[in-house]
């Protein structure tokens, strides 16, 4: 028999799926508070199997903890596992394969979690459901939210992705913009509506099928499975995730987790200073003999560049950052060509302007016949959203909102440039602090350069 509960990650007590107590599903530990993540103990060989006649990861309720009867779906999970055969040559590893997440249907893993999540506030008759976001949780949960017919509201630091704005507004009922993602979750919570964040067990449940669908890819090939596995780590809940499913299994691997070295705009769904389950990622990295690997902007735009010359693969930066960190992790003597490695590519489609400039370096520029690079395309993009700006506060937008540090020299001799090439012109002057202060806006060729 098959047992499936809700394990508390940090006093092991065991509560049944769906526990309704003083007239509130639980979502945390009621004994101490901590993440209750999704487990199943297997009583002999694991069984399961994909579901005929279900679709999306629906087909998996098998690996599924609790018991879901409202089964909408987008077509979510069954993704390929990509043998990484010329990336991997030229990285001298035999084995690698990619686990391609960005065929979801917003393009990233969570939509796994977020539909059985949303799914279970639909069963109980739950109307409203929130969540904090840095950008793609927001813009799942409010597409599943509509899709199951229920209210969404995302709560965003103003930093976050322009795109990931716009898609969020276009999609959920109502949006927020703080000023960081700590006072995001801090609203979302003391909100009545049912909360969609990084521990919240329901969606939990459905990242486990990324793993079974591996497992199931190896019975299905004949193929032995990874020695080590490479994760993103925003709030660290797949690489928890993950972990639990290893031990189900009574599987082993050792897992890098992957995060971003800084605050960077390319990097800020991997860079979150007080992740939720930091503690946990600390310990299972302990257990299995992993470690967090640190990576850069100029490493992922570089691994960017091997998927698309290697693989034909063009993704973002958090769904490259895997093959960056696993580039320094061959550099330095830890991944060797006897290691079988599974880098999980949380998301994919490069749609930002400025990214892809990175990535196509000079030969953009040979194109556009204008020297543009990131911070240049950012300034445009500030001008463009916001109305005319002065460097002054330009340069403060750039730092609070996008990571981005340059000096206020540098600023005014990028705005000096933008200006000369055309891009921007000077359309008038503001008193600021007792200082005259001149204003930009873009021009037609500057929008040009932003589309």
């Amino acid at each position: 028999m098959v047992r499936r509960v809700l394990k508390c990650l940090e006093c092991n007590e065991e509560f049944k799926p769906l526990l309704i107590m003083n007239n509130e599903l639980i979502t945390s530990c009621p004994k101490c508070g901590s993440v209750l993540i999704p487990t199943i103990y297997w009583e002999g060989k694991p069984l399961f199997t994909f579901k005929k006649g279900l679709y999306g990861i629906w087909a998996l309720s098998d690996v599924l903890v609790s018991n879901y009867k409202d089964l909408i779906t987008l077509h979510e999970g069954l993704t390929p596992v990509l043998l990484a055969n010329e990336l991997g040559n030229y990285l001298g590893i035999k084995s690698l394969i990619i686990k391609d997440e960005s065929r979801n249907p917003t393009g990233t893993f969570i939509d796994r979690g977020v539909v059985t999540a949303v799914a279970t506030a639909k069963q109980l008759g739950i109307k409203y459901v929130a969540s904090a976001s840095l950008g793609d949780l927001g813009v799942s949960v409010s597409t599943y939210a509509r899709r199951f017919g229920l209210k969404s509201l995302i709560v965003m630091p103003d930093s976050v992705s322009p795109i990931k704005a716009y898609q969020s507004i276009a999609l959920a009922d109502k949006v927020k913009f703080v000023s960081n993602y700590e006072e995001a979750l801090s609203k979302v919570l003391k909100s009545r509506y049912f909360p969609i964040i990084p521990t919240n067990p329901y969606l939990l449940d459905g990242y486990r099928t990324l793993y079974y669908e591996i497992v199931i890819n190896e019975l299905l090939n004949k193929s032995v499975s990874p020695s080590i596995i490479i994760v993103p780590v925003g709030d660290g809940a797949l690489v928890t995730t993950i972990w639990n499913c290893i031990k189900e299994l009574g599987n082993s691997a050792t897992i890098y987790a992957v995060k971003a070295s800084s605050r960077t705009p390319l990097l800020r769904d991997i860079y979150v200073e007080k992740p939720l389950l930091g503690n946990v990622v600390n310990e299972i990295i302990k257990e299995v003999g992993g470690k967090v690997i640190e990576v850069s902007e100029s490493e992922v735009i570089k691994a960017i560049r091997y998927l698309v010359k290697f693989e034909g693969i063009l993704t973002d930066p958090v769904g490259a950052s895997t093959i960056a960190a696993l580039t320094k992790l061959v550099s330095n003597g830890t991944v060797t060509s006897s290691d079988r490695v599974l880098a999980v590519m949380t998301s994919g489609g490069l749609s930002d302007v400025a990214i892809l400039r990175s990535v196509c370096g000079h030969e953009a520029e040979n194109v556009l016949g204008i020297n543009i690079g990131f911070t240049k395309l950012k300034i445009l993009e500030l001008i463009a959203i916001k109305g005319a700006l002065h460097p002054y506060a330009i340069w403060k937008e750039l730092r609070n909102k996008y990571g981005i540090k340059v000096s206020l020299r540098v600023l005014y001799q990028h705005v000096s440039e933008l200006e000369r090439n055309g891009l921007i012109r000077r359309v008038g002057e503001v008193r600021v602090d007792g200082r005259v202060r001149k204003l930009y806006e873009v021009t037609n060729k500057g929008l040009m350069i932003i589309r």
